[in-house]
């Protein structure tokens, strides 16, 4: 991570166990991909997020799902811990580097902006890296 919150991501606090992006209406569908962890000793949460379909391979621009928005991404990131940052659709996207029954996989490059709260230090984050997480039975 870069940018006004800068350090590893490190120490997660809990398994990356995947999630469905919406479970309303029925049947649930999507992922995400919720990642705990540590930036300072300050829990934060990065969550990776696919309302459309994912294919291995596929690399996706991301932007902000939140579904209250007017035009939400079908794809993208969020980061949460010091303010609710969300990521530029212009400078953001997501990879998939695997996705079976067991969990998925992939690289992420988002630049995120704050949505709202107070932050210590206001403006834009950076992240990149590989994300996971484990899908649990019958996902």
């Amino acid at each position: 991570m870069s940018g006004n919150v800068a350090g590893h991501l490190a120490c997660s606090t809990a398994s990356a166990t995947c999630g469905y992006a919406w479970v309303t209406p029925r049947p649930p569908g999507g992922l995400v991909a919720p990642i705990s962890g540590l930036v300072g000793g300050k829990p934060v949460q990065l969550a990776v997020v696919f309302y459309g379909a994912i294919s291995v391979g596929a690399t996706y621009p991301a932007g902000n799902p939140a579904p209250e928005q007017q035009n939400p991404a079908l794809y993208g990131v969020t980061f949460d811990g010091d303010g609710h940052w969300v990521a530029e659709a212009a400078n953001s996207s997501i990879t998939v580097t695997g996705d079976d029954s067991a969990g998925a996989t992939g690289k992420v490059s988002a630049t995120l902006l704050l949505e709202f709260g107070q932050p210590s230090s206001p403006g834009k984050i950076h992240v990149s890296g590989t994300w996971g997480c484990v899908k649990p039975p019958g996902f």
